[in-house]
This record gives C-alpha cells, sequence and structure tokens, in this order.
C-alpha cells in the first residue's frame, strides 16, 4: 500500500502553513505506509487570481485566490498526470481545492483542522466576501467532500460545524488532532529541571506566540499582564511573531519579537529558550480551528492559559494541561487565577509536569500517527 500526500504547497519546507504540511508528512511517514508526495502544485493562472485578491482588497473586499474552479480543475489535471501510470492504496490531502475536480476510483482522505465554511465564518465573519468567490469556494468543498472516503477534522467542534453547515453524515467524518510543530525530544528530567529552577524565580515570565496580533488578541495578553502587575505580581510578557506596527507595545515589561523561522538554527534556539525560561503560555485567541501552539507549549512544561472557543477546548483538560477559560471571562479572573497557581510553588510544579506528561501521552505526532493508521486500513 502507497499513499499520494498531495499538497498545494511545499511539505518538505517547515515554513509553508506554519510547518503543518511539513509535519503531516513526517506524520505518514510514522504510521510505516510508503509515502510519495507532489507538491507544491504551482499555476500560472494562479498569479493572476492572487492579482484579483490583491485588487479586491483595495476595497476592502476578500477574495479567495485559492478556490477557483478553473484553478481547481488544473489541480486535478496535475493530480491525474501522478496517478495515472503508478497504483496509489490513497490519496490524502489537507487542501480540499486540490481534489474537488479530480476523478479517480482511488479513495481520498481529507485531514485539515475544518472545512471552508467553518474557516470563514470563524475567522472572517466581519468581513466582506466577493459573492462569487463564496460561491465557488463553497461548491468546489461540496465537490471534495463528496469524493472523499474520510474526513479527518482536529476537533469534534470542526465536525460538528461542517455537518450542520453542509448536511453531512456524522459517519464521514473522524478527528486526529495535529501535533506540536517543533520538537527538540526534549526529555522528562530536563523538563523537571527548567520547571524546578523556574518555580525558584520570583518575577513571572508569561509567553504568546502568533502572527495575527489581532486574531490571537495580544492586547488582552497585555492587559491581563498588568492586571498582575498591580497585584504585586512581577511580570514578564514575552510576545512572539509580531510585525513592525506592534512595536509600540514594547515596554520594560513587555518584549515584543518578530517571527522567529523555526528551520534557521539560531532563531529555532531563540524559540526554545524563551518556551524554558516561561512560566505560562497565553493564548487569547478570537478564533481558533485547533491551537497547535498549545501542544508546543505543553512540550516544554507550560501549562497552557487560554479560552474555550474553537477547536481549542479539546486541546485542554482543565488543571492536567492549563486552563481554558469562557471567554467573557474577566481578565482579571484570569489573572487571579495565574497568580494563585504561581504563588503556590508546588501546585506550579504539579501542573507543569502534568502539562508535559499530557503531552507526551495526546499530543504528540507519534500518538496521532497510530491513529491515523487504524483509519486508513479499514
Amino acid at each position: 500500500m502507497t499513499i499520494l500526500y498531495v499538497s498545494r504547497l511545499n511539505p518538505y519546507n517547515i515554513k509553508s502553513w506554519s510547518g503543518l504540511n511539513y509535519y503531516i508528512l513526517k506524520c505518514l511517514k510514522k504510521t510505516g505506509i510508503p509515502v510519495e508526495v507532489l507538491g507544491p502544485i504551482n499555476s500560472p493562472y494562479r498569479l493572476f487570481l492572487i492579482g484579483v485578491r490583491v485588487l479586491f482588497k483595495v476595497f476592502n473586499i476578500k477574495y479567495d485566490s485559492e478556490r477557483n474552479i478553473v484553478l481547481s480543475e488544473y489541480y486535478a489535471s496535475q493530480i491525474h498526470n501522478k496517478i495515472k501510470d503508478k497504483k496509489y492504496k490513497l490519496i490524502i490531502t489537507s487542501d480540499t481545492f486540490l481534489v474537488s475536480k479530480l476523478n479517480t476510483n482511488i479513495p481520498i482522505y481529507i485531514w485539515t483542522d475544518m472545512l471552508f465554511n467553518t474557516w470563514y465564518s470563524s475567522y472572517f465573519k466581519n468581513e466582506k466576501i466577493h459573492p462569487r468567490s463564496l460561491y465557488e469556494a463553497n461548491i468546489l468543498e461540496l465537490e471534495a467532500i463528496k469524493k472523499s472516503k474520510k474526513i479527518i477534522l482536529t476537533s469534534k467542534w470542526a465536525v460538528k460545524e461542517a455537518i450542520k453547515f453542509y448536511k453531512l453524515d456524522s459517519k464521514k467524518f473522524e478527528v486526529v488532532r495535529f501535533g506540536s510543530n517543533i520538537n527538540f525530544n526534549l526529555k522528562k528530567n530536563s523538563i523537571l529541571k527548567s520547571i524546578l529552577r523556574k518555580a525558584k524565580i520570583k518575577k513571572l515570565r508569561l509567553l504568546s506566540v502568533g502572527v495575527d496580533w489581532d486574531r490571537k488578541d495580544m492586547n488582552r495578553c497585555i492587559e491581563i499582564s498588568k492586571i498582575l502587575i498591580k497585584l504585586g505580581i512581577p511580570t514578564k510578557l514575552v510576545i512572539v511573531g509580531s510585525n513592525e506596527k506592534n512595536y509600540k507595545f514594547q515596554s520594560k515589561n513587555v518584549e515584543i519579537f518578530k517571527f522567529l523561522n523555526k528551520s534557521i538554527p539560531s532563531q529555532r534556539e531563540k524559540l526554545k529558550k524563551l518556551f524554558l525560561k516561561s512560566h505560562f503560555f497565553l493564548l487569547m485567541s478570537k478564533a481558533e480551528g485547533c491551537g497547535v501552539v498549545l501542544a508546543e507549549a505543553n512540550n516544554f512544561g507550560l501549562p497552557n492559559i487560554t479560552l474555550s472557543i474553537g477547536g481549542i477546548s479539546e486541546m485542554i483538560n482543565n488543571q492536567i494541561n492549563g486552563f481554558a477559560f469562557k471567554s467573557s471571562t474577566d481578565n482579571n479572573v484570569i489573572a487571579k487565577y495565574i497568580k494563585d497557581i504561581f504563588l503556590d510553588k508546588k501546585i506550579y510544579i504539579s501542573l507543569s509536569l502534568k502539562s508535559f506528561n499530557f503531552y507526551k501521552q495526546y499530543l504528540t505526532w507519534g500518538m496521532h500517527a497510530k491513529k491515523l493508521i487504524h483509519i486508513l486500513k479499514r
């Protein structure tokens, strides 16, 4: 049995889709099933559509340059050329629009965080989208859904939303999370030493990582850090991934770093040190499909302080690997929770260790590969 993994982006590039294409490919290889790759796939017509997207953006109208019927037909032709002379047991992709127009008897599996309508309505609900673009996107999504044997999403929330909008049978779906996109193979002994060392430090260090300042609600992270200072806890918040316009928020209590590229050794090492030096990870997203960064934080023994929205709540077991508050929770309540845990060193050490153990037991790509192989071999 050979798997054909199809990706619009380059799955050998750790930067593509925040590293998810790269780690999905690694996960597929962990199943022990031979894997071949088709990707990246490009088209001159796509460049034209990107130009159209940029033009409409001037008028504050969103245009999806990937979900286009003509472009999808081109993608299907490229896949067909790949499979016509070879025998593949199955095709797997995270890009639904690649297989929307593909006609084949080979079983198609889709593995992604959420389907198009969930993604659009969660991330861009306040933006105006071009009606033609919205129409084509949903048509292509439906075609991909009908042609797939299984749709694997990263949360029950995403499955529920897909079933509700696209009127689908729940038997079509499986749930397999995504794992951490940064892996240093950290051992429990080194994590324990790090936790014990941090427990002695009186200045609280909070970490938040994300490129989209507004969606990740970094302003709320800053507000929580200010409340902690008012509560008498010396606090430093480190934010990674910001762009230039947000450097105005930098102060002695807030340190901001630009995006750190995991494929560059020096930047990867810097990111590792920031995780190891921090006491808690903050994720105050207004919308989130999976929250892969929560797995990354637990990998370093950091308890997650986050909000129960989208697929996040399924990444968090309260009081085990952090706490997911309701999005309406007052910032003062969140800050007091952090304060109480931080000041009780015994509880902090216990929560940090449980966070690392939770990662090892439930959030690694190896664990996901075991579940995936069971699905693929049915």
